[in-house]
């Protein structure tokens, strides 16, 4: 029996059989009936060349994590698109502009200071050299008499006289009311000014003024001072004369007034003061006085030995005569200011206070045998249990 062999009509090769053997009809047939689905592909390059390219920003380099602005490229991008912006912003920034510079214009023509000129950290440690300088002082330390004066001497220094006394005038309004010793203190710097760059009206004027505001023995006391500080002696015994006058009962006039007999070379007037100074004492004082004055003048003048009659009663003013007897010892005779100890110790004999002024007085002297005669006669002394006992003299204790 012949065997029939079928034949199957050829047809183009698949894409896919081509360099493989034929396959079955049916695989054929799935394979060009039904599309083959696709597979997802993770190769980067086969995307890169299968999408189109998006446009990208060019960076130059990575990314700055130091937060520099080091990328021109991005400014200059950023720049372009601010353009626009910036026009419209600077409409309304020009009104802020000019309040600031109206701010600013307006502090400088109150304080004289710029913005742009701040050193106050400065002046801690260097002196202020310049008016800014000092008005910055003055702003922390409105109160400082040091500060005023200083300012006050700046000036001084650059010949400008009268901003000087305005800045002094300045000075007593800005200081506190309270702060009498700092409102003193520039009264002070102003009749200093006045005496060394003033005439004799302007002085007169500035000390009338001065003790007008002032405790007035102060401010003449002060005075005194000036005249002696700069050589003026006749306006210094004029004044003195004047402040013996005004302030009869105060022991310290007297006793400068001496000492400036006595610093000068002219004891016989010093001496004179101490009658007068203790006629000016209250009513009572004055018989008391005038009958000791009497007999320590005689006992003085011829020598003779201290009695009861030559010795201070209690009515008489004991400090008084301890001062004069102490210039004596100091700017005198001290001869003549032991008589006058020993007829107050004489009167005062448990007067322990007294006792040691006598013995410094000695001991400046360098006389220790009167030392040792002093120490022996306080300790045959009866003293009772009430007395003081003062700590001795700072020359001893050395």
């Amino acid at each position: 029996m012949r065997t029939r062999t079928t034949r199957w009509p050829t047809s183009p090769r698949c894409v896919v059989c081509v360099g493989s053997e034929p396959a079955h009809p049916s695989a054929l047939l799935t394979r060009t009936s039904l599309p083959r689905p696709q597979v997802p592909v993770a190769s980067t390059s086969k995307l890169a060349a299968s999408t189109k390219a998006a446009p990208a920003l060019a960076v130059s380099s990575g990314f700055n994590w130091g937060g520099d602005d080091e990328d021109e490229p991005m400014k200059a991008a950023a720049g372009e698109g601010e353009e626009s912006d910036d026009d419209d912003d600077d409409d309304d920034d020009e009104p802020a502009a000019l309040k600031q510079s109206a701010t600013a214009a307006g502090k400088k023509a109150v304080t004289g200071l710029s913005t742009l000129d701040d050193r106050t950290g400065d002046l801690d440690t260097q002196a202020p050299t310049s008016v800014a300088d000092f008005e910055r002082l003055l702003l922390g330390s409105p109160n400082s008499s040091y500060l005023w004066i200083q300012y006050i001497a700046f000036f001084v220094g650059l010949s400008q006289l009268d901003k000087a006394r305005e800045i002094g005038r300045r000075a007593l309004k800005s200081i506190h009311f309270r702060e009498e010793q700092e409102k003193l203190n520039v009264w002070v710097a102003l009749l200093n000014l006045e005496n060394s760059y003033g005439d004799e009206t302007t002085v007169d004027e500035r000390f009338k003024e001065a003790s007008q505001y002032n405790d007035a023995k102060t401010v003449h006391l002060r005075m005194v001072d000036i005249y002696e500080r700069t050589g003026k002696y006749e306006a210094e015994e004029e004044l003195f004369k004047k402040t013996v006058k005004k302030f009869s009962q105060s022991s310290k006039v007297w006793t400068l007034f001496a000492q400036y007999y006595l610093t000068h070379g002219r004891p016989a007037e010093a001496r004179e003061l101490l009658p007068r100074s203790l006629k000016s004492l209250e009513k009572r004082k004055r018989a008391c006085f005038l009958l000791f004055l009497a007999s320590l003048t005689s006992c003085l003048c011829f020598g003779a030995e201290l009695t009861s009659s030559c010795r201070p009663h209690a009515c008489t003013d004991v400090k008084t005569i301890v001062k004069f007897a102490q210039l004596e010892f100091k700017l005198g005779d001290a001869e003549r200011g032991r008589t006058i100890f020993e007829g107050i110790m004489d009167s005062y004999p448990k007067r322990l206070d007294l006792w040691f002024v006598y013995v410094d007085m000695e001991t400046k002297q360098r006389n220790v045998a009167g030392v040792r005669a002093l120490f022996d006669r306080i300790l045959a002394q009866r003293l009772s249990s009430s007395a003081s006992f003062p700590p001795p003299p700072l020359s001893l204790a050395q």
